[in-house]
């Protein structure tokens, strides 16, 4: 690994990584195209990503799995003009706002260490890598795939939730330059180590107005990514020891304003020779990814693959929530529920109910002695203490009708 001779120079001064690593982290940032079509109707998106192995990429959950539910998702990873991979989700996790792409071939270029928080400082340097919109619309064909790179700080670690309704996610605050189409891509330490993903941009409000506040831009710490990367047996390169580079910056404490929490997937208005030329290369690619052979995204060891809820209806309506042999419970308090709604949801108890699945792949439903009932969708209550399978397709409610889930096997 690289380091650097400015690192013996006096704190004040910010050592500047070389040129070449500075390549090395645009050669390890990559553009992802996603295309949702639906009743005769396409929409497409953007983001970023950067690899964890040959063959997958880790990004935003909101960049690439946020279709509304019957939707048809095409992903792609343009590496040129007129080739692309095509790509599909093996971790989708709504709460860290995380995804992990499996690749149909795999990437030649360079892998990142990762860097977990206790390598990491204060008042580090950090550099943002990816694709915003705003730079894909200039019309520079050639450095449509060319990632736009952004120097900051870390100005803070935080803990906070990606919505209102789900657990705290570690985060780090940072002043590198993120934009919409920023989402997904990776952010460097001074040894070109990814120390998160990049995620979100914060706002002020005054009056009716709202506007991104400035220099204050987040990312989901890497340690939220490792757990999840162990589980699916995905081989990355960790890093060892803190970063020799670099100084302690003097940069100000910024407050947060009012945080645009979990953004909807960022669609913007590509160039439209780019655009063109990049979907035309994604709707080439006909093969789907086939499943990959670890275990199903998100879930405990000895989990059964491919089996979700799909939120109907409610605070989940459109995200799929991997289920495995360990009961996920629902219900509005964090104490007792994994799978928490907020804590003035009509008709919902503290703990409500449990969804598990045994390994022949049946998925138990049962009541946790809630206050308004768990129902099939013809209306039967179900007896509390008393699991009940549901197939693929059956679905279910929580006091009413308007939370509603169903379960998909994929």
């Amino acid at each position: 690994m690289i380091r650097l001779a400015a690192a013996f120079l006096t704190t004040l001064l910010a050592a500047q990584p070389p040129a070449e690593l500075i390549e090395t982290m645009k050669k390890q940032s990559y553009f992802i195209l996603v295309e949702h079509s639906l009743g005769g109707k396409t929409a497409g998106g953007t983001g970023s990503g950067f690899p964890l192995d040959e063959n997958h990429l880790a990004t935003n959950y909101h960049v690439c799995c946020g279709a509304p539910p019957g939707a048809r998702t095409v992903i792609a990873v343009p590496l040129s003009e007129k080739e692309a991979v095509a790509a599909q989700p093996v971790l989708v996790s709504a709460a860290k706002d995380l995804a992990i792409l499996k690749l149909e071939k795999p990437l030649k270029g360079p892998i990142p260490e990762l860097a977990p928080r206790k390598l990491l400082r204060e008042g580090q340097e950090v550099w943002a890598a990816g694709f915003p919109g705003a730079s894909l619309r200039l019309g520079d064909k050639k450095a449509a795939l060319v990632p736009s790179i952004s120097k900051g700080v870390i100005s803070k670690f935080l803990s906070m939730p990606v919505a209102r309704e789900l657990p705290p996610v570690e985060h780090i605050q940072m002043t590198a330059a993120v934009n919409p189409g920023n989402s997904g891509g990776p952010l460097f330490d001074e040894c070109g180590r990814v120390a998160g993903v990049v995620v979100a941009k914060s706002t002020t409000s005054i009056g009716n107005t709202r506007t991104f506040a400035e220099g204050v831009n987040l990312a989901v710490q890497i340690d939220e990514l490792l757990p999840e990367l162990d589980r699916l047996k995905i081989p990355y390169r960790a890093a060892t020891g803190a970063c020799a580079a670099g100084g302690v910056s003097a940069f100000p404490y910024l407050q947060i304003g009012t945080f645009l929490a979990a953004a909807g997937a960022l669609f913007v208005s590509l160039n439209r020779r780019t655009r063109d030329s990049v979907s035309q290369a994604a709707r080439r690619l006909t093969r789907r990814v086939p499943p990959p052979p670890g275990p199903a995204p998100t879930q405990a060891p000895g989990a059964v693959r491919n089996l979700y809820l799909r939120g109907v209806s409610g605070p989940y309506a459109g995200q799929r929530i991997p289920l495995s042999s360990k009961p996920c419970v629902l219900g509005r308090d964090p104490q007792v529920a994994n799978l928490v709604f907020p804590p003035d949801s009509p008709h919902i108890s503290k703990r409500h109910c449990q969804v598990s699945c045994d390994e022949s792949g049946r998925v138990l439903i049962e009541d946790s002695w809630s206050s308004n009932g768990t129902f099939t969708a013809s209306g039967t209550r179900l007896a509390s203490g008393q699991a009940r399978e549901f197939r693929a397709g059956d679905r279910f409610y929580l006091g009413k009708p308007d939370v509603m889930f169903e379960v998909v096997s994929e």
